[in-house]
This record gives structure tokens, C-alpha cells and sequence, in this order.
């Protein structure tokens, strides 16, 4: 019983929402059909309106109309009452027109002998006046003759006198412009040349200036690509530093084995610095020890140092530089010394004997040679000879030992170390000879 209760109430409330649906659906169609109504309403008095304004406009026109059938007729009434007065006005007149003719014949024969009459005085007038204007004429022809005769003979004499007046003035005018114009001129020349003059000096010292200004800008340029290429130098110097101490461990660590060490002989070393201060040119020497530093595991170790005229990082095209160059060779050709001038610029090759070895192959030893030179040469030797000069760059490039572990190098190894060799024995050579 429950579930058919509550079956009901379902259907209850079903048809409770349809009822709902339904009356919203009549509550819709209601007030559209309400909206009609009112358009229709709205339309039926728009029609209203439009009928009365026909209505209005039919009225209108047919009293137009009527009014133009008015007017009309009226306008006829009036041209056929025109026509009836003059009609009549043609019929009087008619009348009057033989009386007419006969007057203007009358009068036509009074003014025919009127102009008779005056045309005879007329003409006895006329060659009476004639005769009068030309004795009058003769008259003053002959006095006008004269007294032209006598006024043109004055005008010449003035005319000619204008003429020298003129003349004089004109010349008196030329001559006057012709000293002032030539004044004028000198002045203008005067005035251009001091103008031209102070142009050139200005384009003279503005070219100077540029000229300055480049050479400048040119020296500028050139110190800081000296510098930049001191520091690539310096950046390949190390990167070569790095591969030699990795090749050396690499083959020392491969191939151990027993090696000799020897320290090579203090070389003597003879700078000769060129200042450029000296009248003649001459070249002052003085005598510097190297010490080798550090055991080496190198086979020659070449240390150049660049000496400035100068400050460091301010030299001018001009200033001195002096270069030496140490080498570490083989014992067949120590102490043998070659110098190669290069004008203002003196340069120095010294080749010492002996060889040495590291055991620890440490980086930095190369570091550690350019130090014990730099010692060497700050010991107070050749100090007044180098008072006026500043070390400008130092670098070192060696040949790395090629003793017992030759033989683990690779094959491009070998082959540079063989063109290496070759290459050294020709310039030893070319030396000797």
C-alpha cells in the first residue's frame, strides 16, 4: 500500500509539473497574443491616420482644382474683353484716319520749302566763313614762319651748349668713378687676400690638428695591438707550457726510468742597450749573470726579455728597444756568440752548453728561469746603464728533453722533434759559415 501511495504522489507531482508546464505555455501564448493585439491596435491606427491624411489630401486637391477651372475662366472672360475694346478703338479710328492723311500731306510740302530756303543761306554762309578763315590762316602762317625761324635758331644754340655741358660732367663722372672704383678694388683685393690668408691658416691648423689626431689615434691603435698581441703571445705561451708538462708526465708516468741530472754552467751573458739619447748613437754595455734556476727537464730553454726607452705601456714609435735572447744548447756548440743589429734596435743570441732534467716537472718552472734572470740582472750590474730603461716583455720558449722516453712519444711527436733538429743544425750552420 505504501509503495502504491507514494506511486500516486509521483504521478501527483508529475502532473502537478505538467499542469505547471501548461500554464506557463498559456501564459506565453497569452501575452504573445496580447503583443499582437497591441501591434494590431497599433497598426489599425496607423491606417486610421493614413486614411484621414488621403482624406485631407483628396479634399485639397479637388478644391485645387477647382479653383484652377476658376481662374481659368476668369482669364478668358478678361482676353475676350480685351479683344471687344480694341475692336472698337479700330472702328472709331477709322474714321479719323482720311483727315489725317490730308494734314501730313500739307506739312510735307512746308518743310520741303523750309529746307529750300535754309539750304541756299546755309550754303552763302558757308563760303563767306570760308573766306574770312583763309586770309586769317594766311595771316599767321607768315608770322608763325617767322617767329619759328627765330625760335628753332635758339634752340640749337641751347641744345649745343646742353650737349658740352653734358659732355663735361659725363667725362668729370667717368673720371671720378674711375679713381674711386680703383679704390674700391685695392680695397676688395686687401679684404680677400686677408680673408684667403686667415682660411689657409685655419684649413692649415684644422689639417694639422687631424693630422695630429691620427697619428694619435694610429699610435693608440698600434700600443694597444702591441698589447694585444703581448697578451696572445703570453696566452700561447702558457697553452704550449700546459701540453709540454702534460706530454713530460704523461711519458714520465708511461716510461719511468733513471736519468742523469746535470746543471748546465753559469753562462756569461754581454747586453749592449742603444739610447736613443746619445748624440752619436753609441751603445753602452754591461755584463750580466744568469743563473739556470731550477733543475730543468728540458733540452734548450730560450728566454727573450724586451727592454723600453721609456714607461712600460707609453712607448712612442720612436723609443729604443733592445732584445736579448738566451738559449740553452747542445755542448758542440757552446760559446758561440752572434749579433744581428737591426738599426736603432740591438738584439743578442747566445748559445751555452749543457742540459738538464726535472725530476718533479712541476708547472711553473719556466716562470721560475725568467725570475732567476730577472735576479741576475737586478744585481746591481749595469744599474746607471739601465737607469732610463723599463723591461717591456719577457717570454720563454724551450725543447723538452728527449732522453730515455723518446721512444713513447707518438709519431707526430717524433716528427716534430726530427724537423726540430734539422731545423737547428741548418741555423747552426748558416752560423758557422
Amino acid at each position: 500500500g505504501l509503495d502504491e501511495l507514494r506511486r500516486l504522489v509521483d504521478q501527483q507531482k508529475m502532473a502537478l509539473l505538467e499542469m505547471a508546464r501548461l500554464q506557463e505555455e498559456s501564459n506565453s501564448k497569452h501575452a504573445s497574443s496580447r503583443r499582437e493585439v497591441d501591434e494590431l491596435t497599433r497598426f489599425l491606427q496607423r491606417l486610421d491616420q493614413r486614411l484621414s491624411s488621403v482624406g485631407e489630401e483628396v479634399r485639397s486637391e479637388s478644391l485645387r482644382e477647382n479653383l484652377q477651372r476658376e481662374q481659368t475662366m476668369s482669364t478668358t472672360q478678361s482676353e475676350w474683353d480685351g479683344r471687344l475694346a480694341a475692336l472698337r478703338h479700330e472702328v472709331s479710328g477709322l474714321a479719323t484716319q482720311v483727315s489725317l492723311e490730308r494734314s501730313v500731306e500739307q506739312s510735307k510740302a512746308e518743310l520741303t520749302k523750309l529746307v529750300l530756303e535754309s539750304e541756299s543761306r546755309l550754303g552763302e554762309d558757308l563760303s563767306t566763313l570760308q573766306h574770312r578763315l583763309m586770309a586769317e590762316f594766311r595771316a599767321e602762317t607768315a608770322g608763325s614762319s617767322r617767329t619759328q625761324a627765330v625760335t628753332m635758331g635758339e634752340w640749337t644754340a641751347k641744345l649745343e651748349e646742353l650737349q658740352r655741358e653734358l659732355r663735361l660732367d659725363v667725362a668729370k663722372q667717368i673720371v671720378a668713378s674711375e679713381s674711386q672704383l680703383g679704390e674700391e678694388l685695392g680695397h676688395l683685393q686687401q679684404r680677400l687676400i686677408s680673408e684667403l690668408r686667415a682660411e689657409t691658416t685655419a684649413a692649415f691648423r684644422s689639417e694639422a690638428a687631424a693630422v695630429a689626431a691620427l697619428d694619435e689615434q694610429i699610435w693608440l691603435t698600434d700600443q694597444r695591438l702591441g698589447q694585444r698581441i703581448d697578451e696572445l703571445l703570453h696566452l700561447r705561451i702558457r697553452d704550449v707550457e700546459r701540453e709540454v708538462v702534460a706530454e713530460r708526465r704523461h711519458a714520465q708516468q708511461t716510461h719511468p726510468s733513471p736519468v742523469v741530472v746535470k746543471r748546465a754552467p753559469t753562462p756569461t751573458v754581454t747586453t749592449k742597450y742603444a739610447d736613443r739619447h746619445s748624440p752619436r748613437g753609441d751603445a753602452s754595455g754591461k755584463t750580466v749573470h744568469v743563473r739556470t734556476g731550477a733543475e730543468r727537464g728540458v733540452e734548450s730553454i730560450e728566454t727573450m726579455v724586451e727592454y723600453i726607452d721609456g714607461e712600460l705601456g707609453s712607448r712612442s714609435p720612436r723609443s729604443v728597444v733592445t732584445t736579448e735572447t738566451f738559449t740553452d744548447g747542445h755542448a758542440d756548440h757552446a760559446d758561440r756568440v752572434r749579433w744581428s743589429p737591426r738599426g736603432e734596435d740591438t738584439s743578442r743570441r747566445r748559445i751555452n752548453g749543457g742540459r738538464s732534467t726535472d725530476f718533479h716537472g712541476q708547472e711553473g718552472f719556466r716562470h721560475r728561469a725568467r725570475e732567476s734572470l730577472m735576479e741576475a740582472q737586478n744585481d746591481g750590474s749595469g744599474e746607471r746603464e739601465r737607469r732610463d730603461h723599463t723591461e717591456g716583455r719577457t717570454w720563454t720558449s724551450e725543447r723538452p728533453f728527449t732522453g730515455t722516453f723518446l721512444a713513447a712519444l707518438d709519431t707526430e711527436a717524433r716528427d716534430r722533434e726530427r724537423e726540430f733538429g734539422r731545423r737547428r743544425e741548418r741555423e747552426f750552420g748558416r752560423h758557422e759559415a
